[in-house]
């Protein structure tokens, strides 16, 4: 945690205007920082082969997979402090764990960072928040953010030079013949089409938890429900209706995906026939054919998490999962799994 709030930073935020939230060019300029440095970290964290995540340069300093531990962490308790949740406590990860599940929880920690910074504006910048268990404002966390990822990263790059690895951000940098960078692809992904394969009738096996954060373990299976969904404005939007075709049990609903192509997301939103109104959206994005979207609401009056992942994507079923976690993202507990398949045309 940086123990500094930038004057010039302060200056601009006291000069900034109040009636153009709409606009919110501080809050835009964070999003843009701290996007730069979430693909680099992630594109480090995939670059060191396996066999090199214990490396250090010297026994005083952490080793590669204790570095991805640390910025796991940190990133949680930070990005709660900038949602205005508590951080909870910290989560189960070893340095020892293996790579895959490293990344993983890197990229489950960047995708709930994506989700606090997307609902930041600049009239918020000011509020109070709790910052590693002291008083501060939310813009002390979104500026120990980007300047803890900027550090970590640098920490990342130089230990993949030291084994011969150039880092991504160098790759991205050459006009040389070698090969494109490991993350170059996801460096100029436009995200329009992500939720293209999705395009199309479904039939939906679902599973539900009737009683979520109540430890019970009591699912139901309710059947006949379809899933049909078709692109707007040529893909940056797409509008998926759900239906029953069981009239003593009918239910309508509509998921609106809305794509925002400068932070490269999506934000999507539910409506159903019973209220006519949308819920607020859960935002995030696809990173390596794995979206993971989140929203802070509250269920049964308590605050909670809520993530919904889409995975195992192919062209004829993927599968959802929708989670709450009452600590900040470190726990989740699933409460609707469903399993698309295809349709027959």
């Amino acid at each position: 945690m940086p123990s500094f709030l930038s004057a010039t930073l302060m200056l601009a935020i006291a000069l900034a205007p109040t009636s153009g939230a709409a606009d919110n060019p501080i809050a835009n300029s964070f999003r843009e920082t701290a996007s730069a440095h979430s693909k680099a970290l992630l594109a480090a964290a995939q670059a060191m082969p396996a066999e090199k995540y214990g490396f250090s340069p010297t026994p005083a300093q952490r080793t590669f997979d204790q570095l991805l531990v640390h910025i796991v962490s940190d990133s949680r308790i930070t990005c709660s402090a900038i949602a205005g949740v508590a951080a909870g406590p910290e989560e189960k990860l070893a340095a020892s764990d293996p790579k895959g599940k490293l990344v993983g929880a890197l990229q489950s920690a960047l995708a709930f960072c994506d989700s606090a910074l997307a609902h930041v504006t600049d009239a918020t910048l000011t509020d109070h928040v709790t910052y590693y268990d002291q008083p501060g404002l939310r813009v002390q966390a979104l500026v120990g953010l980007v300047d803890d990822w900027a550090d970590h990263y640098s920490q990342q790059a130089i230990y993949l030079r030291l084994n011969g690895i150039l880092p991504p951000t160098a790759q991205k940098a050459t006009t040389s013949s070698v090969a494109p960078a490991r993350n170059s692809a996801a460096d100029t992904h436009d995200g329009q089409r992500d939720f293209d394969f999705e395009l199309g009738a479904w039939a939906i096996h679902i599973r539900r938890l009737v009683h979520p954060l109540t430890k019970s373990n009591e699912w139901v299976s309710p059947e006949g429900y379809t899933h049909l969904v078709r692109k707007v404005w040529d893909g940056r939007a797409s509008l998926a209706e759900l239906e029953n075709d069981r009239p003593s049990r009918h239910f309508d609903g509509l998921m609106l995906r809305l794509y925002n192509p400068e932070p490269h997301q999506w934000s999507i939103y539910w409506g159903s026939s019973k209220t006519g109104v949308l819920d607020a959206p859960l935002v995030g994005q696809f990173r390596n054919g794995r979206g993971e979207f989140f929203v802070h609401d509250t269920y049964q009056g308590a605050a909670v998490l809520v993530r919904l992942v889409y995975s195992d994507i192919t062209p004829t079923s993927f599968r959802t999962e929708s989670s709450y976690s009452a600590d900040g993202g470190t726990t989740w507990e699933p409460n609707l799994i469903q399993t698309f398949t295809r349709e027959k045309k």
